[in-house]
């Protein structure tokens, strides 16, 4: 018997023993197992909305819809036996501990759970039906209608008992029609908040002709709070909102008004109480920062320095400048208080990554001349300054798995000024596919390592040349200097590669974000197998030469982000990530300019070195539709293109796009997709191009807490632009191109450990542009077990 008859019968022996299992064999013999809730909507008015949810009972959980395999697995564990047991082990554990104090030793604590009670923790109770859950259901179900506008709603529910001792419950909901807004008026006695509240009909959410929903309340009330704090009222909060609805106002209209309450509570200032009757703006009299800040601390100040209109006291010695804090607080003495100030200082202060805690506290120290005033209080606690580490990890570049090592060093105040300093060294190893002379590929274990190093130092400021120019507090801007070093080495080349960069970064709003390098600068230079050799000089492909060879890089880069994407909440998002590199140009001039020498080829080069120059652009769109908590709709759009230009034949291949791989077209092993239609018949390359189309979409569904399936499909492909005599159908056409898109799909198990995601995606090719004859393109009838691509990667794809 092959192995899979032998899986099938495993299976369906494991899945008759859970059957064995009544699902209600805990339960006593008059109750009903609850396996099903339907709410049925009747008369003219019906919608779509999330009225289920106030359902009390739900049925137990299905594994893929069919399955109740966490009420099996409850209904197997002996709760006597588990118990049992767990009083025996907590009295060894006592006994042995009783041994350990009397030797000095300290107490064990921690006791491991059981395989019982580990199973008994995933499983899950039987639902039982009882019908005062179900009534209470009902009045749930009637206020929600009532909460949406629907005042005269009805629902009655119908129980349906089986045999079998099963129970459906169906809900009859008869919405009615729904009441809507006739007139939004505000009432507010306040003269400050009156003025600010003139024109609030240009930016409420509640609007004439619209439903009445007690949410459209709630979020009014939270904008209008919001709004007032931005304008200094500091003590104002959603609980001086009130709203009154009058349904006489029409046929199925209501008047709504808002009516803003005074205050009445007491607050201590020094030795004395001080009640607050009315709402006044606040206005920021004195701001305090402590850069180190120790809550266990008992240690008084020893002095102070005033900068910027901020006092800085301290303990001994400052360890931060002071002007590098005072450039992250927005917060200022003598203006009124504004809640957005106090986020972004927050978000400021949060990304110097430099401090553990963060803690912005306002006190009320009186009012005058109507005005709250306040002192501010920025109480910061600073991170470890200095730290060594060893990471130990397990990597995937496309589909191919490796792992790696690093040794660092971190300093997160490296000079007084926030900055963080940052050294390197790692060791790197995979397996890759090769090519080799004598077989078509081969594939060994960690065939691939990588051994480098590399120091970086983040400024929290632009330095050179806006060192001087006046800029946002609000952007959060940052300079990045990095150098890296790495030796690459595997069975067809060896690869140095040395890198410098320079560059700045800054976030414009909360949802977008900028980074702008002028300056890039590497060096890599290639030694190729002699075997390798061979196949690039019998191949006579200039493609592949140029791609193994020495070359010089000196590009900049530009990169804008936005995204609105809430996790969790429902709705629909989008995301966009542009990148633009350009590459080559201020060389070329030098080197036209100098008389440079050239190579063989008619390139420039600079230490017998030829230099890239190209464009390449990548703008990437995605966009997702959340739901609920457990299911998620997301799409992904992206192009490449990338032009080589006069002293470039074709783009450096570190600069090229690729097709397939874990976060690519997942039927095919990263870079072995393409381009076009062209076909590997003699030798499997890892294969470039200079454009790229990419589709893809990806249903999220989270089965259980922690474990999510997705179901995905993906489009795409890469292409040259000119056409390869060595490469038969890899340039791009127009006539042709839409008949080389290749398409894959598959289903992934992904384990949601919060921090990250570990993600499982086997993804099967369907239409393979490169099959030869044209006609098998369709390659389903075909596929087999090997034709599954395994995809092992950490986090979503997009």
């Amino acid at each position: 018997m092959n192995k899979t008859g032998v899986f099938l019968i495993f299976l369906s022996a494991a899945a008759m023993l859970l059957s064995a299992c009544h699902p209600l064999k805990k339960a006593g013999k008059d109750d009903y197992l609850l396996v099903k809730n339907k709410v049925i909507q009747q008369g003219k008015y019906k919608a779509k909305d999330d009225i289920d949810d106030y359902i009390l009972t739900k049925p137990n959980k299905k594994l893929l819809g069919v399955w109740r395999l966490r009420l099996q697995i409850h209904n197997l564990v002996n709760e006597d036996k588990m118990y049992a047991r767990r009083a025996y082990l907590d009295s060894v554990r006592e006994a042995k501990n009783t041994v350990r104090i009397s030797e000095g030793k300290k107490p064990r604590m921690k006791q491991r759970s059981t395989l019982a009670e580990r199973f008994f923790k995933f499983g899950e109770p039987p639902a039982l039906y009882k019908q005062n859950e179900t009534s209470l259901s009902v009045d749930n179900l009637k206020l929600f209608l009532f909460n949406n506008g629907y005042f005269h709603g009805t629902v009655r529910d119908s129980v349906v008992l089986k045999k079998s001792r099963k129970a459906k419950v169906y809900y009859i909901v008869d919405r009615q029609q729904p009441f809507v807004l006739k007139e939004v008026a505000i009432d507010v006695k306040n003269p400050g908040i009156k003025e600010l509240t003139k024109n609030y009909k240009k930016y409420t959410v509640l609007n004439t002709g619209d439903r009445f929903d007690l949410d459209k309340l709630d979020e009014e009330r939270a904008r209008l709070t919001r709004h007032l704090r931005k304008k200094g009222y500091y003590f104002f909060n959603k609980q001086y909102i009130e709203f009154k609805a009058d349904t006489g106002a029409g046929d199925h209209q209501v008047d709504v008004t808002m009516h803003i309450i005074d205050p009445d509570f007491n607050i201590k200032v020094g030795d004395s109480l001080v009640q607050i009757t009315e709402h006044r703006p606040a206005q920021v009299r004195n701001i305090y920062i402590d850069t180190d800040y120790d809550p266990a601390s008992m240690v008084p100040f020893t002095d102070s320095i005033a900068y910027g209109g901020f006092h800085f006291p301290y303990r001994k010695l400052m360890k931060v400048k002071p002007q590098i804090i005072a450039k992250q607080v927005i917060l200022e003495t003598g203006n009124y208080y504004n809640t957005d100030d106090n986020d972004i200082t927050y978000r400021n202060l949060s990304n110097l990554r430099s401090f553990r805690n963060i803690a912005i506290e306002f006190i009320y120290v009186g009012s005058v001349d109507g005005k709250d005033i306040l002192d501010c209080k920025i109480n910061l606690t600073p991170a470890q300054k200095q730290s060594l580490g060893v990471d130990f990890q397990a990597t995937t570049t496309g589909t191919y798995p490796g792992i790696e090592t690093n040794f660092s060093y971190k300093n997160r105040n490296a000079f007084m000024g926030s900055e963080i300093f940052d050294f390197k060294i790692y060791v790197r190893a995979e397996s890759q596919r090769v090519s080799d002379a004598s077989q078509f590929s081969i594939q060994s274990l960690f065939n691939t390592l990588e051994v480098g190093n590399e120091i970086s130092v983040r400024v929290p400021k632009f330095l050179l040349p806006f060192r001087r120019l006046t800029y946002s507090k609000r952007n959060s801007p940052f300079t990045n200097i990095r150098v890296n070093n790495a030796y690459q080495t595997r069975p067809d080349y060896n690869r140095f590669i040395s890198t410098f960069s320079f560059g700045y970064e800054w976030q414009e709003t909360p949802q977008k974000y900028h980074r702008y390098s002028p300056l890039e600068f590497s060096v890599i230079r290639v030694q190729k197998s002699r075997s390798f050799e061979d196949i690039i000089n019998a191949s006579n492909d200039l493609f592949l030469r140029n791609s193994f060879s020495d070359h010089i890089l000196f590009h900049n880069v530009y990169s804008y982000t936005y995204s609105n994407l809430v996790e969790n909440k429902p709705g629909k998002y989008i995301s966009f990530r542009g990148n633009v590199q350009v590459g080559g140009n201020l060389l070329y001039l030098v080197a036209l300019a100098s008389h440079f020498q050239k190579d063989q080829s008619g390139r420039y080069t600079i230490l017998n070195t030829p230099f890239a120059q190209f464009i390449r652009l990548e703008p990437d769109f995605r966009s997702y539709l959340i739901f609920n908590k457990t299911s998620t709709l997301a799409f992904r759009g992206m192009i490449g293109v990338g032009v080589p230009y006069l002293n470039s034949k074709s783009m450096p291949f570190e600069k090229s796009f690729f097709a397939g791989g874990a976060t690519d077209m997942r039927g095919w092993r990263a870079r072995r997709l393409g381009p076009g239609s062209y076909n590997q018949s003699e030798f499997v390359f890892d294969q470039f191009a200079d454009l790229k189309l990419l589709l893809q979409a990806e249903y999220r569904l989270t089965l259980i807490k922690q474990i999510e399936l997705g179901f995905f499909a993906d489009a795409g492909n890469i292409w040259a632009i000119n056409p390869d005599p060595n490469r038969p159908g890899a340039n791009f056409d127009v006539k042709r191109f839409y008949k080389e898109i290749a398409l894959g799909a598959g289903i992934g198990l992904r384990i949601n450990l919060g921090f990250f995601i570990f993600r499982v995606d086997p993804g099967i090719p369907i239409y393979d542009p490169t099959v030869v004859p044209s006609s098998n393109r369709w390659v389903v009838p075909y596929l087999k077990w090997k034709s599954v691509v395994w995809n092992f990667a950490i986090n979503y794809p997009f």
